[in-house]
């Protein structure tokens, strides 16, 4: 159960000693000798990054991104060490009996599939599209906080993002924990980004059309309850959906990108 005054994301990157991941090198002066056998130059994030990265101001997020980090680095499998180490298997498995008694239809596979070819393409490529009513209708709370906030200021300033996303790949279920009184599943996946924005004159301002890179999200989720869906002009109101469709997403980060 989550500590008072503790978000269970700060609880996460605690049991690591986390923090938001290892600081870049910073890119040398001109002029300046190389005294290292190799250096790393700094890239400023994107503007998609950006969105995604003032998440990691809140204690919520930047929590679980500095427990990823510090144990996995940017890429790689976390889910099983994740499940083991930081969500345990008592509280784990307490959450998803939790889930499970109310919906008792829960399948992970059928869950991490609708995932993959649903949900993430459509929160993705809404926030690509700047398309506010699918991403209230997929996002809550903090998720849709950051989103929201980014996509406007897109529209103010006229900017526009390639929608294309090539690919969805590496999801995986990393555990369970109940959160305001709520079982909340956290997954990672990666996607493949085109990097390009344009002005409205169609002026590339940032990225390139071949300036491909590989994302890595995590993202926090809750099953919407089916009153939520009610229509005041309605008596009666029977969410006929499949339970698996009631997932919105809570939270959500970028855990790092890669050029490729």
């Amino acid at each position: 159960q989550q500590q008072a005054g503790t978000s269970w994301f700060q609880q996460l990157g605690s049991v690591f000693g986390g923090d938001k991941g290892a600081q870049a090198t910073p890119e040398r002066a001109p002029g300046e000798d190389d005294t290292e056998t190799t250096a790393v130059v700094v890239k400023p994030p994107s503007m998609w990054e950006q969105a995604f990265n003032r998440a990691q101001d809140s204690p919520l997020v930047g929590g679980l991104l500095g427990a990823f980090r510090s144990v996995f680095g940017v890429a790689g499998n976390a889910a099983s060490g994740v499940t083991d180490r930081v969500f345990g298997e008592n509280e784990n498995a307490e959450a998803l009996a939790f889930l499970r008694e109310r919906d008792q239809a829960f399948r992970p596979d059928i869950f991490v599939q609708h995932l993959e070819k649903v949900l993430v393409p459509k929160v993705i490529g809404a926030y690509l599209a700047a398309d506010l009513k699918v991403l209230r209708a997929f996002c809550r709370d903090q998720a849709f906080a950051t989103l929201h906030s980014n996509v406007q200021a897109r529209i103010a300033q006229q900017i526009f993002m390639d929608r294309r996303i090539l690919d969805v790949s590496e999801v995986e279920l990393v555990g369970f924990r109940i959160v305001n009184e709520e079982p909340t599943a956290v997954v990672q996946f990666q996607t493949q980004q085109i990097n390009c924005m344009r002005d409205v004159n169609g002026r590339v301002t940032e990225g390139a059309e071949d300036d491909i890179r590989a994302v890595y999200y995590v993202f926090a989720l809750q099953q919407q309850p089916p009153e939520e869906e009610a229509n005041s002009l309605e008596e009666e109101f029977i969410d006929t959906r499949p339970s698996v469709e009631r997932w919105v997403v809570t939270e959500l980060a970028i855990r790092g990108a890669m050029q490729t």
